[in-house]
């Protein structure tokens, strides 16, 4: 199904291993440039459930920032397919502060996939009539709670790269200076 979220539609679907998470293909993306699926999550509850080895920057972040535009990589925990995290061993997860994905989550009681539902190359939609025309006969479904407006981006901090260690890969909604206030005191890479 398609959904809104956070200035663009979504993608989403049953968590990784699940059918509709096969179908976060259609981006046709190419396999070298493969990412680890984005997953909305509940909580930083179900985070731990989700993810191995984590750091407590992660709650520091979560904290902060969640639910909202932020979403952080951690290292994937073993109930994850490798197919979800790109052979990365990474994944990526974020509480969505919009009402419509976050009610899907938690009536699921699990995560659920979500990428930019647009095709590769083509225009990023912001309202439900896009999606029809670039991809409504390759979908079963798209909820349409209106406009999204126009939004930045998440942004991205990856914490998987070893204890106290942290990097912000895209800055967008949330300014790298209010991450860096918050995980202030540990090595960062900008």
């Amino acid at each position: 199904m398609l959904l809104r979220f956070h200035g663009h539609f979504l993608w989403a679907g049953r968590g990784p291993g699940q059918p509709a998470c096969r179908r976060a293909d259609l981006q046709d993306q190419d396999p070298a440039e493969a990412q680890p699926l984005s997953l909305l999550i509940s909580g930083l509850a179900q985070a731990y459930t989700l993810a191995r080895d984590t750091d407590p920057l992660l709650d520091k972040l979560a904290d902060r920032f969640w639910p909202g535009p932020l979403t952080i990589i951690v290292r994937a925990g073993t109930k994850l397919p490798l197919r979800s995290t790109a052979n990365t061993g990474n994944v990526a997860l974020r509480v969505p502060d919009a009402a419509i994905p976050r009610a899907v989550v938690e009536r699921f009681g699990l995560p659920i996939t979500a990428t930019s539902a647009n095709l590769q190359g083509a225009q990023e939609c912001t309202h439900a009539a896009c999606v029809r025309d670039q991809i409504g006969d390759r979908i079963p479904l798209i909820i349409d709670g209106g406009p999204t407006g126009h939004a930045l981006p998440t942004t991205i901090v990856d914490l998987s790269l070893g204890p106290g260690r942290w990097e912000i890969l895209r800055e967008g909604a949330i300014p790298t200076h209010e991450i860096v206030m918050v995980l202030q005191g540990n090595s960062c890479q900008l």
